[in-house]
């Protein structure tokens, strides 16, 4: 009676095991594609390197990534997939992904800051960089990425 409780025990969390990574696995499927899909854009750019990948809706939602160009110099190239627009900014020349956390950390030093994500908002690059405020609400600071001013708070999310 022991060993055949203990095999409906395996049985059961095996399959809890299976359809718990299939659950996962089927979640990341369009995060996975999004990457895949402008990893080749930037391929198509003749960009090579991808060292990050940002994925960014405010308005809209925009792909980046960060690579390198032919002659070897950092580029961030973003790209909304319903229009198909593609941007294109030179990383030396433009803030970087720690300077936006910097600069929030730096405006709001009561916030825990989570992450930043590049993206485009109507005329520039823009940094989103969340937070979590003292209560535990979640925050957006954007940061325009080409010239490192503030624009935009949202709180209390």
């Amino acid at each position: 009676m022991k060993k055949r409780l203990l095999y409906i025990l395996i049985a059961v969390l095996t399959l809890y095991i299976v359809l718990t990574n299939n659950v996962y696995f089927s979640s990341q499927k369009p995060l996975i594609d999004a990457e895949d899909e402008v990893s080749q854009l930037a391929q198509d750019h003749k960009l090579s390197d991808i060292k990050d990948f940002y994925l960014f809706t405010k308005d809209e939602t925009w792909y980046s990534v960060r690579a390198e160009n032919e002659e070897g110099r950092e580029v961030y190239l973003t790209y909304q997939p319903d229009s198909q627009r593609v941007h294109t900014g030179f990383v030396d020349e433009m803030v970087t992904e720690e300077n936006a956390i910097a600069l929030t950390q730096n405006e709001l030093p009561e916030v825990e800051v989570k992450e930043a994500r590049l993206g485009f908002d109507e005329k520039f690059f823009v940094w989103e960089v969340s937070f979590v405020d003292k209560d535990g609400n979640l925050g957006y600071h954007y940061i325009n990425a080409t010239n490192g001013t503030w624009y935009e708070t949202i709180n209390n999310l």
